[in-house]
């Protein structure tokens, strides 16, 4: 597709004035290096004006998992500060429930100051640029049907719920909702570090048996959400229970489009 330099993707590191400064989860470059090409190319295609940060490289605010507050203050303060010696306008978080959730509603109530810069989730920003016709993608090109699944996170405690539906809308040929979803959606059961949590793994996806039968209820081919952690909860799930279906972020399903 055209946007592709010749030289391949490229990764621009510490770039002062940049208007984005995108902070990934790792797994996206260790477990899923796959993902990461997927927002390479996100990125790309849409001509964004980005930077990574070669000191601040993960959302995921491990301290805060623990019940750690000061460390996880601490880990705050060193995300924000390297936003400001960049001198960005924008910090972008990926698909990532409690990070982006700590950023946006916490951050300047723990550090008692304003950040002095906006924060948005990759799904926002990627919303924000289909309205303006920026992403060039072939509208209904996902066949079958997909589903989204809210995460706790970006959906109940922060309300992200039309922008990822327009999106799936404007690239899928069918779309159909969880039975329930938005505020009365069912947690993916790998929440709160349970996912990361080993001993529960048996019981943490028979617990997801509710889950299952939601998705299941729908028919659906695709599954889609937008966290890091719902993404490997799903498919564990899918593993587990033999579910005959895909599971894929909203950026991966957007990247498909805009490569159709």
């Amino acid at each position: 597709m055209e946007g592709i330099p010749e030289e391949g993707l490229a990764v621009p590191f510490d770039r002062e004035g940049a208007e984005l400064l995108y902070v990934p989860n790792p797994r996206e470059y260790t477990s899923n290096p796959g993902m990461f090409q997927t927002y390479l190319k996100f990125f790309t295609y849409a001509g964004a004006d980005w930077t990574l940060s070669s000191k601040v490289f993960d959302i995921t605010n491990w301290a805060y998992y623990v019940g750690n507050h000061e460390a996880a203050v601490a880990l705050l303060r060193n995300m924000v500060e390297e936003a400001r010696r960049l001198g960005v306008k924008t910090l972008l978080s990926t698909e990532c429930g409690h990070g982006f959730k700590i950023l946006r509603r916490d951050a300047e109530t723990w550090l008692g100051e304003p950040l002095g810069f906006e924060v948005i989730s990759v799904i926002e920003l990627a919303h924000k640029w289909l309205t303006e016709g920026r992403l060039p993608i072939k509208t209904g090109s996902i066949e079958g049907r997909v589903t989204y699944h809210d995460p706790c996170n970006v959906g109940r405690k922060l309300g992200v719920f039309a922008e990822p539906r327009e999106l799936i809308r404007a690239v899928a040929e069918d779309f159909v909702e969880l039975p329930p979803s938005r505020e009365d959606n069912i947690c993916c059961g790998g929440g709160g570090s349970v996912i990361q949590n080993t001993a529960m793994g048996k019981k943490r996806l028979e617990h997801a048996r509710m889950k299952h039968d939601q998705i299941m209820s729908t028919g659906a081919d695709i599954l889609v959400t937008s966290c890091q952690n719902g993404l490997s909860q799903f498919v564990d799930l899918k593993a587990r229970y033999k579910m005959p279906l895909e599971v894929k972020s909203v950026i991966e399903l957007l990247v498909e489009a805009m490569e159709a």
